[in-house]
């Protein structure tokens, strides 16, 4: 009994030493969902912990925080084509859209529904619904795009256009992927998963020239890189 109750006293000493701010909050969840989607690691987005528990860490104050979990979860269920687990972190982002709701934080009510958005057209794209799902990352890019970027975060986690980009380069329409994956660098230069994408797809195309341009920025930016990690690879495999 001492020991249970040390190890109670000890949970409570480590759980007030936890910032309990929303900054903090978005960090535990973003970082890890952000690194598992950046190298397209399904099957570690799929299962992500949220960390710290939830009997860890008063989550139900900062919603718009915990989805990230729930929308790295979601993609990496979606795609492994994994329907039940894709309808049950939904259901989550649902959950805490009407959280954020109740809160009254309407920037991240709006930003949960892009989110479900975004999940819903890759999964029905992944589910073979080609049409349909590249419809809804279209519609999904267009409320991404006409939503202002919050002080305190860094951008999507995953850019809906993005996906939408891999989608078109996934159906074998190169050209259209390109001016997709084109359009995410002009909202975000230099980010590396776009650079690879528009690589790859300026190949496919066709558009030699491009194809170069894009290899060289994207092994000029991982030149750094972790010995044994060869950047450009790691980043066109994330997109195909």
């Amino acid at each position: 009994q001492d020991r249970a109750a040390q190890a109670v006293r000890e949970r409570a000493i480590a759980i007030s030493k936890r910032p309990d701010n929303f900054a903090a909050a978005y960090a535990y969840a973003a970082i890890p969902a952000r690194l598992a989607l950046e190298r397209g690691d399904w099957a570690t987005a799929a299962k992500l912990p949220l960390t710290p528990a939830a009997d860890a860490y008063p989550w139900s104050k900062y919603p718009q925080a915990e989805a990230s979990n729930a929308y790295a979860r979601a993609l990496g269920a979606a795609a492994l084509r994994d329907a039940a687990a894709t309808e049950t972190e939904l259901l989550r982002l649902a959950r805490l859209r009407d959280a954020a709701t109740e809160l009254k934080i309407g920037y991240w009510v709006e930003q949960i529904g892009s989110q479900i958005d975004v999940v819903r057209g890759f999964a029905a794209f992944k589910s073979g619904q080609t049409e349909v799902g590249i419809a809804g990352l279209q519609k999904a890019s267009l409320r991404e795009d006409a939503s202002e970027k919050h002080a305190v975060t860094p951008g999507p986690l995953l850019p809906a256009r993005e996906l939408l980009a891999s989608a078109l380069l996934e159906r074998g329409d190169a050209a259209g992927a390109l001016r997709e994956f084109e359009a995410v660098l002009l909202k975000e230069p230099n980010r590396l998963r776009a650079m690879a994408g528009a690589g790859v797809a300026a190949e496919r195309a066709g558009d030699a020239q491009k194809a170069s341009d894009y290899a060289d920025r994207v092994a000029r930016q991982t030149a750094q890189a972790d010995a044994g990690v060869p950047g450009l690879k790691l980043a066109q495999h994330s997109v195909t």
